[in-house]
Protein backbone atom coordinates (compact mmCIF):
# COMPACT_ATOMS: atom_id res chain seq x y z
CA UNK A 1 0.00 0.00 0.00
CA UNK A 2 1.51 3.45 -0.99
CA UNK A 3 1.73 5.85 1.88
CA UNK A 4 -0.88 8.92 1.64
CA UNK A 5 0.70 12.34 2.48
CA UNK A 6 -1.54 15.17 2.93
CA UNK A 7 -0.45 18.32 1.30
CA UNK A 8 -2.06 21.40 4.02
CA UNK A 9 -1.68 24.80 3.03
CA UNK A 10 -3.60 28.26 2.31
CA UNK A 11 -5.01 27.45 -1.18
CA UNK A 12 -5.78 30.42 -3.68
CA UNK A 13 -2.10 32.26 -2.77
CA UNK A 14 0.02 28.91 -3.66
CA UNK A 15 -2.18 27.02 -5.97
CA UNK A 16 1.44 26.50 -8.73
CA UNK A 17 3.54 25.71 -5.15
CA UNK A 18 0.47 22.81 -4.71
CA UNK A 19 0.48 21.75 -7.65
CA UNK A 20 4.26 21.81 -8.03
CA UNK A 21 4.89 19.47 -4.62
CA UNK A 22 1.64 17.05 -5.92
CA UNK A 23 3.78 16.48 -8.99
CA UNK A 24 6.61 15.25 -6.91
CA UNK A 25 5.08 13.45 -4.40
CA UNK A 26 3.30 11.37 -7.33
CA UNK A 27 6.60 11.13 -9.12
CA UNK A 28 8.34 9.37 -5.89
CA UNK A 29 4.85 6.79 -6.24
CA UNK A 30 3.11 8.47 -3.06
CA UNK A 31 -0.22 9.46 -2.86
CA UNK A 32 -0.72 13.20 -2.66
CA UNK A 33 -3.87 13.76 -0.51
CA UNK A 34 -5.62 17.53 -1.74
CA UNK A 35 -8.92 18.96 -1.55
CA UNK A 36 -9.01 20.46 -4.61
CA UNK A 37 -8.21 17.31 -6.65
CA UNK A 38 -11.32 15.26 -4.79
CA UNK A 39 -8.47 13.30 -2.72
CA UNK A 40 -11.06 14.04 0.38
CA UNK A 41 -13.94 12.43 0.64
CA UNK A 42 -17.00 14.26 1.92
CA UNK A 43 -19.32 12.60 3.87
CA UNK A 44 -23.19 14.05 4.52
CA UNK A 45 -22.42 13.37 8.05
CA UNK A 46 -19.92 16.24 8.38
CA UNK A 47 -18.65 19.25 7.66
CA UNK A 48 -16.01 19.83 4.67
CA UNK A 49 -13.59 21.25 7.23
CA UNK A 50 -14.09 18.09 9.39
CA UNK A 51 -13.49 16.06 6.49
CA UNK A 52 -10.39 17.53 6.00
CA UNK A 53 -9.24 16.43 9.43
CA UNK A 54 -10.76 13.15 8.82
CA UNK A 55 -8.48 12.79 6.14
CA UNK A 56 -5.72 14.10 7.67
CA UNK A 57 -5.95 10.89 9.89
CA UNK A 58 -5.93 8.39 7.26
CA UNK A 59 -2.61 9.95 6.17
CA UNK A 60 0.93 8.72 7.34
CA UNK A 61 2.77 12.37 6.28
CA UNK A 62 1.98 15.69 6.24
CA UNK A 63 3.57 18.02 4.65
CA UNK A 64 2.81 21.82 5.72
CA UNK A 65 3.28 25.19 3.12
CA UNK A 66 3.38 28.27 4.98
CA UNK A 67 3.17 31.30 3.06
CA UNK A 68 1.99 35.02 3.54
CA UNK A 69 -2.00 33.86 4.13
CA UNK A 70 -3.03 32.46 7.16
CA UNK A 71 -5.78 31.02 5.84
CA UNK A 72 -9.94 31.16 6.82
CA UNK A 73 -10.93 30.91 10.45
CA UNK A 74 -12.46 27.96 12.51
CA UNK A 75 -14.70 28.49 14.55
CA UNK A 76 -12.35 27.69 17.61
CA UNK A 77 -10.48 30.72 16.43
CA UNK A 78 -7.64 28.96 14.00
CA UNK A 79 -7.04 28.45 10.36
CA UNK A 80 -8.39 25.37 8.91
CA UNK A 81 -4.46 24.99 8.14
CA UNK A 82 -3.43 25.45 11.70
CA UNK A 83 -5.90 23.14 12.58
CA UNK A 84 -5.04 20.38 10.13
CA UNK A 85 -1.40 20.88 11.85
CA UNK A 86 -2.92 20.06 15.70
CA UNK A 87 -4.82 17.23 14.32
CA UNK A 88 -1.43 15.71 13.07
CA UNK A 89 0.18 16.08 16.23
CA UNK A 90 -2.42 14.66 18.58
CA UNK A 91 -1.99 11.77 15.61
CA UNK A 92 1.84 11.68 15.54
CA UNK A 93 1.99 12.04 12.19
CA UNK A 94 4.92 13.25 10.69
CA UNK A 95 5.08 16.92 9.55
CA UNK A 96 7.37 18.38 6.73
CA UNK A 97 7.22 22.13 7.84
CA UNK A 98 7.95 23.92 4.32
CA UNK A 99 8.07 28.04 5.26
CA UNK A 100 8.46 30.79 3.08
CA UNK A 101 11.95 32.55 3.66
CA UNK A 102 10.16 36.20 3.53
CA UNK A 103 8.01 35.14 5.95
CA UNK A 104 10.74 33.97 8.77
CA UNK A 105 12.39 37.02 7.94
CA UNK A 106 9.34 38.76 8.98
CA UNK A 107 9.19 36.72 11.92
CA UNK A 108 12.76 37.75 13.32
CA UNK A 109 11.63 41.52 12.82
CA UNK A 110 8.64 40.58 14.48
CA UNK A 111 9.76 38.81 17.96
CA UNK A 112 12.32 42.05 18.00
CA UNK A 113 10.05 44.19 18.05
CA UNK A 114 10.50 44.42 22.10
CA UNK A 115 8.07 47.75 22.31
CA UNK A 116 5.47 46.55 20.89
CA UNK A 117 4.90 48.95 17.62
CA UNK A 118 2.56 48.40 15.20
CA UNK A 119 4.30 46.70 11.88
CA UNK A 120 3.26 46.39 8.87
CA UNK A 121 4.48 43.20 6.73
CA UNK A 122 4.21 43.49 3.21
CA UNK A 123 1.60 41.37 1.56
CA UNK A 124 1.08 39.21 5.14
CA UNK A 125 -3.04 38.63 6.08
CA UNK A 126 -2.94 37.98 10.35
CA UNK A 127 0.99 38.15 10.79
CA UNK A 128 0.57 37.57 14.19
CA UNK A 129 -1.04 34.26 14.08
CA UNK A 130 1.23 32.87 11.13
CA UNK A 131 4.10 33.30 13.42
CA UNK A 132 2.24 31.69 16.33
CA UNK A 133 2.02 28.45 14.26
CA UNK A 134 5.62 28.58 12.98
CA UNK A 135 6.66 29.28 16.70
CA UNK A 136 4.07 26.48 18.15
CA UNK A 137 5.61 23.92 15.27
CA UNK A 138 9.30 24.67 16.00
CA UNK A 139 8.73 24.60 19.93
CA UNK A 140 7.51 21.00 19.40
CA UNK A 141 9.77 18.64 21.41
CA UNK A 142 10.21 16.00 18.54
CA UNK A 143 10.18 16.67 14.26
CA UNK A 144 10.42 20.43 14.77
CA UNK A 145 12.60 21.15 11.81
CA UNK A 146 11.83 23.60 10.10
CA UNK A 147 12.93 23.88 6.07
CA UNK A 148 12.86 27.54 4.31
CA UNK A 149 12.05 27.69 0.42
CA UNK A 150 12.39 30.84 -1.98
CA UNK A 151 10.58 29.99 -4.76
CA UNK A 152 8.80 26.44 -6.38
CA UNK A 153 12.60 25.02 -7.63
CA UNK A 154 13.74 25.28 -3.76
CA UNK A 155 10.91 23.83 -2.32
CA UNK A 156 11.04 20.94 -4.16
CA UNK A 157 14.32 20.35 -3.81
CA UNK A 158 14.36 20.98 -0.18
CA UNK A 159 11.75 18.74 0.06
CA UNK A 160 13.03 15.92 -1.58
CA UNK A 161 15.91 15.70 0.30
CA UNK A 162 13.70 15.67 3.44
CA UNK A 163 11.83 12.91 2.05
CA UNK A 164 14.93 10.82 1.42
CA UNK A 165 16.24 11.21 5.07
CA UNK A 166 13.12 10.10 6.78
CA UNK A 167 12.58 6.88 4.44
CA UNK A 168 16.24 6.03 5.29
CA UNK A 169 15.48 6.32 9.23
CA UNK A 170 12.39 3.91 8.54
CA UNK A 171 14.63 1.15 6.59
CA UNK A 172 16.75 1.57 9.50
CA UNK A 173 14.33 1.46 12.50
CA UNK A 174 12.76 -1.76 10.51
CA UNK A 175 15.49 -3.33 9.90
CA UNK A 176 17.79 -2.97 12.60
CA UNK A 177 18.26 -5.91 14.76
CA UNK A 178 19.06 -4.05 18.08
CA UNK A 179 15.35 -2.97 18.27
CA UNK A 180 14.01 -6.02 18.33
CA UNK A 181 16.93 -7.59 20.42
CA UNK A 182 16.16 -4.34 23.16
CA UNK A 183 12.41 -5.65 23.18
CA UNK A 184 13.88 -8.84 23.63
CA UNK A 185 15.81 -8.27 26.62
CA UNK A 186 13.33 -6.33 28.11
CA UNK A 187 10.64 -9.11 28.02
CA UNK A 188 13.14 -11.58 29.40
CA UNK A 189 14.65 -9.17 32.51
CA UNK A 190 10.52 -8.49 33.48
CA UNK A 191 9.77 -12.24 32.78
CA UNK A 192 12.90 -13.24 35.11
CA UNK A 193 11.84 -10.61 38.04
CA UNK A 194 8.25 -12.47 37.91
CA UNK A 195 9.59 -16.23 37.68
CA UNK A 196 12.00 -15.36 40.79
CA UNK A 197 9.15 -14.11 42.97
CA UNK A 198 6.37 -16.75 41.87
CA UNK A 199 8.62 -19.81 40.99
CA UNK A 200 6.25 -21.10 38.59
CA UNK A 201 7.88 -21.81 35.12
CA UNK A 202 4.61 -21.75 33.00
CA UNK A 203 3.25 -18.82 34.48
CA UNK A 204 6.42 -17.02 33.58
CA UNK A 205 6.13 -18.49 30.49
CA UNK A 206 2.71 -17.08 29.84
CA UNK A 207 3.85 -13.45 31.14
CA UNK A 208 6.87 -13.32 28.78
CA UNK A 209 4.58 -14.37 26.00
CA UNK A 210 2.02 -11.65 26.75
CA UNK A 211 4.92 -9.01 27.85
CA UNK A 212 6.55 -9.57 24.36
CA UNK A 213 2.62 -9.38 22.91
CA UNK A 214 2.12 -5.64 24.18
CA UNK A 215 5.18 -4.72 23.27
CA UNK A 216 4.39 -4.98 19.26
CA UNK A 217 3.71 -2.09 17.43
CA UNK A 218 0.51 -3.20 15.81
CA UNK A 219 -0.82 -3.87 20.11
CA UNK A 220 -0.30 -0.36 21.15
CA UNK A 221 -3.80 0.18 21.44
CA UNK A 222 -4.24 -2.72 24.42
CA UNK A 223 -1.20 -1.64 25.73
CA UNK A 224 -1.54 2.10 26.03
CA UNK A 225 -5.04 1.25 27.54
CA UNK A 226 -4.18 -1.74 29.86
CA UNK A 227 -1.05 0.23 30.91
CA UNK A 228 -3.08 3.15 31.80
CA UNK A 229 -5.57 1.41 33.37
CA UNK A 230 -3.74 -0.89 36.03
CA UNK A 231 -0.99 1.39 36.34
CA UNK A 232 2.48 -0.47 35.04
CA UNK A 233 2.86 -2.42 32.52
CA UNK A 234 3.74 -5.26 34.50
CA UNK A 235 0.52 -4.56 36.44
CA UNK A 236 -1.36 -5.07 33.23
CA UNK A 237 0.16 -7.93 31.91
CA UNK A 238 -0.84 -9.72 35.68
CA UNK A 239 -4.01 -8.50 35.41
CA UNK A 240 -4.97 -9.45 31.69
CA UNK A 241 -3.98 -13.06 32.25
CA UNK A 242 -6.53 -13.47 34.80
CA UNK A 243 -9.30 -12.51 32.25
CA UNK A 244 -11.05 -14.91 29.54
CA UNK A 245 -12.26 -11.52 27.56
CA UNK A 246 -11.52 -7.78 27.51
CA UNK A 247 -14.78 -6.68 29.24
CA UNK A 248 -13.99 -8.75 32.18
CA UNK A 249 -10.65 -7.06 32.72
CA UNK A 250 -12.38 -3.97 32.65
CA UNK A 251 -15.50 -4.72 35.04
CA UNK A 252 -12.58 -6.00 37.79
CA UNK A 253 -10.71 -2.69 37.12
CA UNK A 254 -13.65 -1.01 37.54
CA UNK A 255 -13.66 0.77 34.23
CA UNK A 256 -16.79 3.10 32.86
CA UNK A 257 -17.18 2.31 29.12
CA UNK A 258 -19.38 3.77 27.19
CA UNK A 259 -20.15 2.56 23.57
CA UNK A 260 -21.69 4.97 21.13
CA UNK A 261 -22.16 5.48 17.35
CA UNK A 262 -19.21 7.25 15.29
CA UNK A 263 -20.89 10.70 14.73
CA UNK A 264 -22.02 10.76 18.64
CA UNK A 265 -18.06 9.54 19.74
CA UNK A 266 -16.96 11.98 16.94
CA UNK A 267 -18.94 14.81 19.00
CA UNK A 268 -17.52 14.13 22.46
CA UNK A 269 -13.79 13.42 21.04
CA UNK A 270 -13.41 16.12 18.76
CA UNK A 271 -10.15 17.83 17.68
CA UNK A 272 -11.00 21.29 18.15
CA UNK A 273 -11.58 20.58 22.31
CA UNK A 274 -8.80 21.27 24.27
CA UNK A 275 -6.61 19.30 26.50
CA UNK A 276 -8.16 20.61 29.48
CA UNK A 277 -11.67 19.57 28.41
CA UNK A 278 -10.78 16.04 27.89
CA UNK A 279 -8.53 15.84 31.37
CA UNK A 280 -12.05 17.40 32.73
CA UNK A 281 -13.49 14.29 31.87
CA UNK A 282 -10.64 12.10 32.82
CA UNK A 283 -9.44 11.23 29.55
CA UNK A 284 -5.70 10.88 29.08
CA UNK A 285 -5.40 9.91 25.51
CA UNK A 286 -7.49 10.36 21.88
CA UNK A 287 -7.28 7.71 18.99
CA UNK A 288 -8.45 7.50 15.35
CA UNK A 289 -7.91 5.27 13.35
CA UNK A 290 -10.07 2.68 10.57
CA UNK A 291 -10.55 -0.62 10.20
CA UNK A 292 -9.06 -3.34 8.75
CA UNK A 293 -6.14 -1.66 11.37
CA UNK A 294 -2.27 -1.36 10.35
CA UNK A 295 0.18 0.60 11.64
CA UNK A 296 1.84 3.18 9.65
CA UNK A 297 4.95 1.20 9.18
CA UNK A 298 2.72 -1.66 8.04
CA UNK A 299 0.99 0.34 5.44
CA UNK A 300 4.03 1.50 3.69
CA UNK A 301 5.73 -1.94 3.11
CA UNK A 302 4.40 -3.57 -0.28
CA UNK A 303 1.79 -6.06 -0.20
CA UNK A 304 1.74 -5.86 3.46
CA UNK A 305 -1.47 -6.87 5.08
CA UNK A 306 -3.66 -5.38 7.63
CA UNK A 307 -2.68 -6.18 11.63
CA UNK A 308 -5.94 -7.04 12.12
CA UNK A 309 -8.21 -7.62 9.46
CA UNK A 310 -11.59 -7.22 11.08
CA UNK A 311 -14.94 -6.63 10.16
CA UNK A 312 -16.22 -2.54 11.08
CA UNK A 313 -19.63 -2.21 12.03
CA UNK A 314 -21.12 -1.22 8.81
CA UNK A 315 -19.85 -0.90 5.15
CA UNK A 316 -20.21 2.48 5.36
CA UNK A 317 -18.81 3.64 8.45
CA UNK A 318 -14.89 1.76 9.49
CA UNK A 319 -13.49 4.63 11.51
CA UNK A 320 -11.82 4.02 15.22
CA UNK A 321 -12.45 6.13 17.68
CA UNK A 322 -12.33 6.39 21.28
CA UNK A 323 -10.45 8.11 24.43
CA UNK A 324 -9.41 6.62 27.87
CA UNK A 325 -8.17 7.64 31.29
CA UNK A 326 -7.48 5.35 34.04
CA UNK A 327 -11.34 4.56 34.55
CA UNK A 328 -12.89 5.24 32.25
CA UNK A 329 -13.14 4.67 28.27
CA UNK A 330 -15.53 6.67 25.73
CA UNK A 331 -15.50 4.75 21.86
CA UNK A 332 -17.24 4.10 19.31
CA UNK A 333 -18.16 0.26 18.33
CA UNK A 334 -15.72 0.35 16.19
CA UNK A 335 -13.07 0.64 18.59
CA UNK A 336 -14.64 -1.89 21.03
CA UNK A 337 -14.07 -4.52 18.09
CA UNK A 338 -10.44 -3.75 17.66
CA UNK A 339 -9.52 -3.86 20.90
CA UNK A 340 -11.76 -7.15 21.61
CA UNK A 341 -10.03 -8.35 18.89
CA UNK A 342 -6.51 -7.36 20.03
CA UNK A 343 -7.44 -9.26 23.71
CA UNK A 344 -8.47 -12.28 21.38
CA UNK A 345 -5.21 -12.50 19.93
CA UNK A 346 -3.44 -11.61 22.75
CA UNK A 347 -5.10 -15.02 24.92
CA UNK A 348 -4.55 -17.03 21.48
CA UNK A 349 -0.92 -15.77 21.52
CA UNK A 350 -0.49 -17.24 25.24
CA UNK A 351 -2.25 -20.63 23.86
CA UNK A 352 0.03 -21.19 20.84
CA UNK A 353 3.37 -20.35 22.79
CA UNK A 354 2.58 -22.04 26.35
CA UNK A 355 2.72 -25.84 27.01
CA UNK A 356 -1.48 -25.75 28.24
CA UNK A 357 -3.81 -23.34 29.35
CA UNK A 358 -2.89 -23.07 33.00
CA UNK A 359 -5.23 -20.15 34.45
CA UNK A 360 -3.23 -17.32 35.85
CA UNK A 361 -3.47 -17.14 39.38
Amino acid sequence: MKPNIFISSTINDLTHLRDSIRDLISELGYNPIMSEYGDVGYLPSESAEDSCYLAMKDCQMSIMIIGKRYGSISENGLSITHNEFKTARERKIPVIFLVNEEVLSFKRVFEANEKGIQMNFPGMENPSQIFELIREFSESKYNNGLIAYTNVQSAKKNLKQQLAHIVGDLLKRKFDPVQSEIKDILSEITTLRHLLLKNEQEIAQQFSVAFRFLLNEENDYLRDVSETISGSLEKAVTELLKHNSFKSYLEFKNVQVSEMDTKTAQEKLSTKKSTEDFKSNGLIKINYSGLPFETSRNRASIGGEPNYDVKPISKEDSRVIFGFGKKIILANYNAIILLNAMYDKLKKTIEKNTSSNTKYN
